[in-house]
């Protein structure tokens, strides 16, 4: 991991309310160049292309006036690659002038020929090892090869244009001049990262051009934020844009842009997502979701490749946030994130004192979460679950210790902390994993209900136990109770078998400790007088545990 400076003493803010600027504003009135939006703001930008679909979202009326002022620049010198791949143009006076120094056998600007050299490690990247397509041909516009000209765009990194809207793109760069002053990161760094996010945005554009969908432009610039650090791992400019996160998790980092902002740093920062998913799995995944794109909203993506990695998108989403409860002095980067030491603190809504039964309840944005800090009696068992919310709620939480670190995550719809670990607290992150139904669909704020209990012992016998047993479906008893230990991330598969093997109903389910059955089988019939047999997962052990249960007619 390399050093990294951050040479602004604050993040940028929100630039730019486009609800104002839509309901507020006429024709007349609204930004009309790229540079007039960006002006808003007073930080720079880690990518134009967010700013440059809201302009066009919010010109609908004048986008063939906007495109045009998208023509490619003129520029006195250029640069093949070796490869033939890129051509890379310059100049060495004037406004968009670049450092001059020359240190390569090649006798171009050092600034030139290290961006050739990122672009080229950028496509053998996403082509060669990661299997993506190659981005649209360049239609020979100023020569056959992939270009980038160096422009002094001050308020932003880069920008890569798809050089047409809802046709066929021929994407070409553009790219700061010198990052002299006011970047997260400067000098040649500042070029390899913002190349590297760039030519990936080149590659969408083989996958789909979808700009005019403005909710969609997250998963453009997670998945180029989070490839940026996979080029160039020692670098990591996306620190920078991780606070804005860190300090309002309540709100949706997927969440429509327009709602909020047209240049939000939430969509950089969620490419730790793609950190959290990818540190145990296959990069490659990132490519299918890619393919998945073609035909599907981002959303939608990312939930068909986690479905098919066994894992809900609410249970992914859940165990994400808890991950983020790991960082900075909490850091563990064997199990969490492996630069988690440099990430900020998760904000902490609330703290409560859990002496007795008791209850938080939590209005939840979807896709978000809500972080509460447990004060515990140490010694004492505690157990939360979910009582009531949407389906894909859920809650992540870890045990505390004396030293504020934390015992292993746990995920799901309900948690244990043992005696043997409560050393007094615990952290919580009430997580909403509803995704919108439809594109442009308003997120849901839902109320999230989680019943806490502290109690002081907690013997085996209640560990594994059916409640009642004897138990008469349809009687005044409506469910048994099935008590079990589960591994810490859910889901878990419970069964339930007749004395003759026949499976009479099952459930996949993310509560850890406890689920119920209304004595009625997979047709919906309630079952007949007998013995069963309920399989239910075993904690901290590969196979499972069986516990018998009669059923009285």
């Amino acid at each position: 991991m390399g050093k990294f400076t951050l040479k602004l003493s604050v993040l940028f803010v929100l630039f730019y309310n486009l609800s104002f600027a839509q309901n507020q504003t006429t024709s007349s009135e609204r930004p009309s160049t790229l540079a007039e939006l960006l002006s808003l703001n007073d930080a720079p930008i880690k990518c134009g292309l967010p700013a440059f679909a809201h302009l066009l979202h919010i010109n609908k009326d004048r986008k063939d006036e906007i495109l045009a002022q998208t023509s490619r620049s003129t520029l006195p010198h250029s640069y093949v690659t070796p490869s033939g791949r890129f051509r890379l143009h310059y100049t060495l006076t004037g406004v968009n002038k670049i450092p001059a120094e020359i240190t390569n056998n090649a006798g171009v600007p050092d600034w030139v020929y290290e961006a050739g050299l990122a672009a080229e490690h950028a496509h053998a990247l996403l082509v060669d090892t990661l299997g993506f397509s190659p981005p649209p041909a360049d239609n020979n516009i100023d020569g056959p090869e992939y270009d980038i000209y160096f422009k002094n765009l001050s308020l932003y990194y880069g920008l890569t244009y798809p050089d047409e809207i809802g046709g066929k793109a021929h994407p070409y760069l553009e790219v700061e001049n010198d990052f002299s002053e006011g970047f997260f990161t400067e000098g040649l760094d500042a070029v390899r990262v913002t190349v590297a996010h760039e030519y990936f945005h080149a590659v969408h554009f083989a996958y789909a051009i979808r700009l005019d969908e403005f909710d969609e432009i997250f998963f453009y610039e997670m998945s180029s934020t989070w490839f940026e650090d996979r080029a160039y791992d020692e670098i990591n400019d996306y620190y920078g844009y991780l606070s804005y996160f860190f300090n309002n998790p309540e709100l949706p980092p997927f969440e429509l842009p327009e709602r909020v902002s047209p240049v939000d740093t939430r969509i950089y920062a969620i490419a730790i997502f793609f950190k959290y998913w990818f540190k145990n799995r296959d990069d490659i995944g990132l490519t299918r979701m890619w393919d998945n794109f073609r035909n599907m909203r981002g959303l939608e993506a990312l939930e068909t490749e986690i479905n098919a990695q066994g894992k809900t998108f609410a249970s992914a989403l859940a165990e994400f946030y808890g991950w983020c409860l790991y960082t900075g002095f909490r850091a563990e980067p064997e199990k969490y994130f492996e630069e988690g030491g440099n990430y900020p603190m998760i904000k902490v809504i609330d703290t409560l004192q859990i002496t007795q039964r008791s209850a938080v309840s939590a209005k939840t944005n979807a896709l978000s979460a809500q972080y509460v800090k447990l004060n515990l009696t140490e010694g004492m068992v505690f157990t939360s679950i979910i009582e009531n919310g949407p389906a894909d709620g859920r809650i992540a939480v870890a045990g505390e210790k004396i030293t504020g670190k934390l015992w292993d995550l746990s995920s799901g719809t309900s948690f244990k902390l043992g005696s043997s670990f409560n050393e007094g607290g615990a952290l919580m992150a009430i997580v909403n994993g509803k995704i919108p139904q439809s594109q442009g669909q308003p997120y849901d704020t839902d109320d999230l209900r989680v019943v806490l209990n502290i109690k002081e012992t907690d013997d085996d016998v209640t560990k594994f136990s059916l409640a009642p047993n004897p138990f008469k479906p349809g009687g005044a008893v409506e469910t048994v109770a099935i008590n079990y230990e589960a591994p810490n991330s859910g889901p878990v598969e419970i069964k339930i078998f007749s004395e003759t093997g026949r499976l009479v109903w099952k459930k996949d389910t993310s509560n850890l400790f406890v689920e119920t059955w209304s004595g009625r089988d997979l047709d919906g019939n309630f079952v007949p007088s007998g013995v069963y047999f309920v399989v239910v997962p075993e904690k901290n052990k590969n196979g499972s545990k069986v516990l018998k249960l009669a059923v009285v007619r």
